[in-house]
């Protein structure tokens, strides 16, 4: 898997946290990757033959649409990609698809829909031009240009959306009543938040941006220390990290380490976060 960082305006890193482009780099990449939660919410816009995915709860794989919205994620999916993969992923910072889309985001946990379904004929147009599009460069003016309308009719910042990218910014390594003092709000002010903005509570959150954190460092080494690596990216001890893993993907770390795809398609090791 090719993986490049496509450019974007300054102005825009209120709104994004990577932009993203992957390319399969042999005809034989076809492959069926893990992919655990993250922490972040985004845009996919696949190129030629669509990906498939299945959640736990599924008996099949299902085909996804050209353009996905993908919500907040709390359980681990299978992805099959297929042969001659070409993938753009805008991937969004805190809060950002609530002021987006206007709808509380526990609408969206878990879920991946189709962006014609949220925005009508503004993202069927989007698709009808990324189909003709010439280029990456012309792919990459056209999202963004997208995006831009987005941004132009978007909901408020609010202070809570500062304190949840100081969190991501942490790994997930802040105390929750110090980021309530900080934004003057009580803890119950801060959870109402977390679930209309986030789609789930600021410590499931915060646990989510360290596992993630975590399993990022876990898909870069060759051959991962879970015990360094769970001191490195912030937790008490192995024993939390363990938990954790076994409550987001159903298993150990070590497990993980086996199940993890071939370094060539680790989709997660190359994510890159934006403060």
């Amino acid at each position: 898997m090719k993986v490049a960082y496509l450019p974007f305006d300054d102005a825009l890193r209120e709104y994004i946290s990577c932009f993203m482009l992957f390319r399969a780099s042999s005809e034989s990449e076809a492959n069926t990757i893990l992919h655990p939660p993250t922490n972040e919410c985004g845009f996919c816009f696949h190129f030629g033959e669509s990906i498939a995915v299945k959640k736990k709860e599924d008996t099949a794989f299902i085909e996804q649409p050209a353009f996905v919205v993908v919500g907040p994620q709390l359980s681990t999916v299978q992805i099959r990609l297929p042969e001659n993969y070409l993938s753009v992923r805008l991937g969004l910072q805190p809060c950002v698809l609530y002021r987006f889309t206007g709808m509380p985001l526990l609408n969206y946990t878990d879920r991946s829909i189709s962006g014609e379904d949220i925005w009508g004929a503004t993202a069927v147009e989007l698709s009808r031009v990324l189909k003709d599009a010439s280029g990456i460069e012309e792919i990459r003016q056209c999202i963004l240009d997208f995006f831009r309308k987005l941004v132009d009719r978007s909901k408020p910042f609010h202070k809570f959306d500062a304190c949840m990218r100081k969190l991501v910014e942490e790994c997930g390594n802040y105390k929750i009543q110090q980021l309530c003092e900080d934004a003057g709000m009580c803890i119950r002010q801060f959870e109402r938040l977390g679930l209309v903005r986030l789609g789930m509570s600021p410590k499931t959150f915060a646990r989510i941006a360290r596992f993630s954190c975590a399993y990022r460092m876990g898909e870069n080494a060759p051959n991962p220390n879970w015990t360094d690596i769970a001191y490195k990216s912030g937790y008490f001890d192995v024993i939390h990290l363990i938990r954790d893993f076994k409550e987001f993907t159903g298993h150990a770390p070590k497990s993980i380490s086996q199940m993890m795809p071939a370094p060539h398609i680790r989709m997660q090791a190359s994510l890159r976060h934006l403060g």
